[in-house]
């Protein structure tokens, strides 16, 4: 087993990487997913209102949504609105799906974003292996004891060189990885605040209908 290590550490810390992307992708498909039935649960909240707002056609889903909650938020909030409040209220538990309530994707980005920071560590345990392979290994003796120790000196010197690579695969991995994160983290971070928007606005709406029926 350790001798498998430290031969194949660096091909394992790529195999890790590929792995690592592919569920990045699944993640950035699941919040596509998310993100659209979170839209559609507001758009057919806000649809009966006398007022709302006209989106362009180039908007974005964060800003279609963001303008939805505030349309709720206007309606519940204007003295003149009784009959639009009163459809929110009827609107407002009619949420059997609750997309609002669903976290398990944060969850995920929390552990694919935070195994970012594994690679550095994986290249150096790599090199570790591989270094500690190489010192127990030697060469095989050959002629005086001279020329062994010349010819062992040149195999551990040829090992440590391979062993390095360990440590740039993990470096080069963790640098893109944080690259990458970077570009898509704030989408992540808009659904939780979409999210964390919308159970406040519901909490606001079943108080109302709560005072409502007092």
């Amino acid at each position: 087993m350790f001798e498998f290590l430290g031969l194949h550490f660096t091909a394992i810390i790529i195999f890790a990487a590929v792995v690592h992307f592919a569920f990045f992708l699944y993640l950035l498909r699941d919040r596509a997913r998310k993100i659209a039935e979170l839209k559609a649960f507001l758009q057919n909240v806000v649809r009966g209102l006398s007022r709302h707002s006209d989106m362009a056609p180039a908007a974005s889903v964060d800003d279609q949504i963001s303008r939805y909650i505030k349309d709720w938020e206007e309606a519940l909030t204007d003295p003149e609105g009784s009959g639009a409040r009163e459809e929110l209220k009827r609107s407002g538990i009619k949420d059997e799906q609750r997309p609002y309530l669903e976290t398990s994707l944060e969850t995920k980005y929390n552990v694919v974003r935070t195994a970012i920071e594994s690679y550095p560590l994986l290249g150096i345990l790599g090199t570790l292996f591989a270094m500690a392979l190489a010192l127990s290994q030697g060469a095989p003796p050959v002629g005086d004891a001279a020329a062994a120790g010349a010819q062992e000196i040149t195999h551990i010197i040829k090992s440590f060189n391979s062993a390095i690579w360990s440590t740039v695969w993990g470096l080069i991995f963790a640098v893109g990885f944080m690259l990458f994160n970077a570009s898509v983290e704030t989408g992540f971070d808009r659904l939780r605040e979409h999210r964390i928007a919308v159970q406040e606005i519901i909490a606001k709406t079943k108080q109302l209908r709560l005072s409502a029926d007092k």
